[in-house]
């Protein structure tokens, strides 16, 4: 025995309409279909976006990742970036990272000491100057999707007019 819903709208002119519950059962699930295939499609737009971002990672960490090379360039800004992580006890922890503005791209200035036996970026981060130019030796990939930068070894004024000076740090 198929029940049915009468449906009227106040103040319509029209006739009450009716339609039973399996017509009304059979929209309702039509629509969660609906939002089951777009629920779906959204899903593996994600997981191809990340599979996408995991193997350029990938790739790009693990050819050459410290090899230094050399860029010179013009320091045009620096800045102190802080960011914080906070564990499942609630604990938060702070840390910085010094960034490098330059004509030729942005670096990092950290330590490094497993890898490059490096424990003086904040002596770095302070000698470099705007608008001096610099011999950068870095290491390590720029990679956007991760946000990742090329990190300073060490670093050497190139005197010019405007920097005829500077401290030369390791």
């Amino acid at each position: 025995m198929d029940s049915e819903i009468t449906l009227s709208i106040p103040g319509s002119k029209t006739a009450p309409h009716k339609e039973s519950v399996k017509a009304k059962l059979a929209k309702v699930a039509a629509k969660l279909n609906l939002k089951k295939n777009f629920t779906r499609a959204a899903t593996a737009v994600v997981i191809g976006g990340a599979v996408i971002g995991a193997v350029d990672g990938i790739a790009s960490c693990s050819h050459n990742y410290y090899q230094e090379s050399t860029v010179r360039a013009v320091v045009t800004d620096k800045a102190v970036v802080p960011s914080s992580t906070t564990d499942s006890d609630g604990h938060t922890t702070v840390t910085s990272t010094y960034m490098i503005y330059t004509n030729e791209g942005t670096f990092r200035n950290d330590d490094a000491l497993i890898s490059k036996g490096k424990m003086n970026s904040s002596d770095v981060y302070g000698a470099i100057q705007k608008h001096c130019t610099y011999d950068f030796n870095v290491y390590g990939n720029r990679n956007h999707f991760f946000g990742t930068y090329k990190n300073i070894a060490s670093i050497k004024l190139v005197p010019t007019a405007q920097c005829p000076s500077a401290p030369n740090v390791g």
